[in-house]
């Protein structure tokens, strides 16, 4: 049976107790994880590494990004680490995503607002100004930008949980809609089949109705008595 996979997009080694905890809850639901450390992404030899994880997320339905205070390993395009490009490049693909921002991160966050253009300003939650500019960006998208602050991975997983519930309903409740929509569509079509086989009755009718006429005028002893070349009754 098919399963629901869900890839989990974080740098490693601050995070990697709260990535085996994710991988484990996943399970528990019935759902398949996707962790790089774990072997579930498949490397070949053609390009480089960082892109067969970004290949990855186009095989999932589902991205959970766990943003932390280390930037992580740089990816090719050196204004973003390989976890920033693995949820840009889910939120270019339209997957369902769920953003948790470490809380010591997000408290200082609103002080890196306020302070963008003092360069001597040294934060204590991050190892990397680069964390913020990407929260910057996660924050101004129009879409799926809706941050969840954790501390532990009980901070997430009854988030996910409520939210994966949420998200089941509404797919089931989308598609009853569906049907009843169908179901308007096709009383719909029929009202207008049967709209369409009245007027063709009535307008048959009206052809009847004349074409009775015509045969009863053509045959009327009237016709006859004035016909050309033909004779007449005489009492």
């Amino acid at each position: 049976m098919a399963k629901p996979r869900i890839f989990i997009s974080s740098t490693y080694y601050d995070l990697k107790n709260i990535r085996a905890d994710l991988e484990r809850f996943i399970r528990e639901q019935g759902y398949e994880a996707v962790l790089n450390e774990k072997g579930h992404i498949p490397y070949g030899n053609q390009e480089k590494l960082e892109e067969y994880c970004y290949k990855a997320i186009e095989l999932c339905d589902i991205l959970v990004a766990v943003i932390g205070g280390r930037f992580g390993s740089e990816s090719k395009d050196d204004q973003y680490s390989i976890s920033n490009l693995e949820l840009k490049n889910a939120l270019r693909l339209g997957r369902q995503i769920y953003i948790f921002v470490e809380k010591s991160v997000l408290a200082e966050y609103a002080t890196y607002k306020v302070n963008k253009d003092n360069e001597n300003i040294t934060y204590a939650a991050v190892d990397d100004i680069r964390v913020y500019e990407f929260l910057d960006d996660v924050y101004n998208l129009q879409i799926n930008n809706q941050i969840h602050p954790f501390e532990t991975i009980y901070d997430i997983t009854p988030y996910l949980k409520e939210q994966w519930s949420g998200l089941f309903q509404m797919l089931l409740s989308e598609s009853y809609k569906q049907k009843e929509s169908n179901l308007l569509n096709d009383i719909g079509t029929t009202a207008k089949t049967l709209n369409q086989l009245v007027n063709f009755l009535v307008e048959e009718r009206k052809q009847g109705d004349q074409a009775i006429k015509d045969i009863l005028l053509s045959n009327h002893p009237a016709f006859d008595a004035g016909a050309p070349g033909q004779s007449q009754l005489t009492a």
